[in-house]
């Protein structure tokens, strides 16, 4: 239920659970819907990060953002920027540069970075801070952190996922890049598509096959700067996130050492698998918390509360749904099919509440400030669109959930192995 007083946007729930109706009585308080770092799964001293971070960004970026948007680019300079105040190393030790490893303060700034009015410098900081880095932080050597990973933390380098390629869609196991042996090295050909900081990545992490026999067991991953001799990259036009450099990237003979190859051959696309479960939380964070910006913003500013009433429940319910899905996996369990559910409805809603924001923007009485909120709320909308398909699709998402269910199919442990449901936003 929502609370219709003035203040802060808030629904009746419980902590961790879907709201409930009034007549639920006991054990019912005003929750709202703006994080509260004292509730689970945060602890108290996350408040002080995440006002840290949102002074940042409202410092930073969203000045910024609506001429960011127009130009199309926003500065290399962010990244460093971002580095030095520490947002994109919570996920790893000071041995590595980072200030965590703290999932949960990244979590934070994955939330108010999503507030910051473009989808594309979200994304592309994001990428850096969640993507590539992360699966050498997971999966690398020691010496592949310090030359990979450690530039990137301090933003010194900006870092991109290589896996989707034209044609192949949602299935990672089809990928027909190649990396032949030559030596004690290796030589990759082929050519990648959507890749987030693509065009302007100093280094990417190209997912490869190995060999002819069709199927995953042949993928592999490797770490390939970006003036490597044979690697070209060129700048996609997107609907959303126009601001964050997506790329299509050819290698044509692209040559790199026999250390560039993460993990053992043949063990990329077990990474991927593992590693997409983060990748499509982070994603539904970040849907959740742009449409609850959406959303407040229009309610303080006039939207009569019958326009806003439903969203802001089932916002409630995304957000729980995430938290619930994020729990479990910082727990080490597996939530195959409640990050499914979880990026399914918050990406969608984040789409239906960009939507709604257009609709009311377009009807303001002055045609000056109308002009202001329509510019934005494209932006939003543009940019919410992009999350029913980074990541994985919905129809993808709805697939893993139904599977998960008796008697619908395999179990979630065997969903996760499939070779479908992978679309990433590399």
């Amino acid at each position: 239920m929502v609370d219709l007083t003035a203040g802060p946007l808030t629904v009746a729930s419980r902590s961790g659970a879907a709201p409930l109706p009034p007549a639920a009585g006991a054990g019912v308080r005003p929750v709202s819907l703006d994080p509260d770092p004292a509730a689970p799964p945060f602890e108290p001293h996350h408040a002080a990060l995440r006002a840290q971070v949102r002074r940042w960004v409202d410092e930073r970026v969203r000045p910024f953002a609506a001429e960011w948007e127009r130009a199309r680019e926003f500065p290399r300079s962010l990244y460093p920027e971002a580095g030095q105040a520490g947002l994109l190393g919570w996920k790893y030790g000071p041995e590595l540069g980072g200030r965590g490893p703290d999932l949960l303060a990244d979590v934070v700034v994955t939330e108010e970075m999503a507030r910051c009015g473009s989808g594309g410098v979200a994304a592309g900081l994001g990428a850096t801070k969640d993507l590539a880095p992360y699966y050498v932080a997971r999966f690398g050597t020691d010496a592949q952190r310090d030359q990979w990973l450690r530039p990137a933390v301090s933003g010194a380098a900006v870092a991109a996922l290589s896996i989707t390629e034209p044609g192949v869609g949602s299935d990672v196991a089809g990928i027909r890049c190649r990396a032949e042996r030559d030596g004690a090295g290796w030589v990759l050909s082929g050519e990648k598509t959507f890749c987030t900081n693509g065009s302007r990545a100093d280094w990417l992490l190209v997912a490869a096959r190995i060999g002819d026999e069709p199927g995953p067991r042949a993928i592999s991953l490797f770490l390939v700067p970006a003036s490597a001799p044979g690697f070209s990259a060129s700048r996609i036009a997107t609907l959303g996130w126009r601001t964050s450099q997506t790329g299509l990237l050819r290698l044509d003979g692209v040559a790199v050492p026999g250390d560039a190859l993460l993990g053992e051959p043949g063990s990329g696309f077990v990474m991927i698998m593992k590693s997409f479960q983060w990748e499509r939380l982070s994603l539904a964070v970040a849907a959740v918390s742009a449409a609850v910006y959406d959303l407040d913003l229009m309610r303080r500013r006039g939207w009569p509360v019958q326009g806003w009433q439903r969203l802001a429940e089932e916002l409630a319910a995304a957000r729980a749904l995430t938290y619930e899905a994020l729990t479990d996996f910082l727990a080490g369990r597996e939530p195959l099919a409640a990050v499914s559910a979880a990026k399914w409805l918050a990406c969608d809603l984040a789409v239906e509440t960009g939507l709604a924001r257009l609709t009311w923007a377009s009807g303001l009485a002055d045609a000056s400030r109308r002009a202001v909120e329509v510019e934005r709320a494209e932006t939003a909308l543009r940019d919410a669109r992009l999350g029913p398909i980074g990541g994985g699709p919905r129809e993808i998402m709805a697939e893993l959930v139904a599977r998960s269910l008796p008697g619908m199919g395999r179990s979630p442990g065997e969903a996760s192995r499939s070779s479908r449901g992978t679309v990433s936003r590399g």
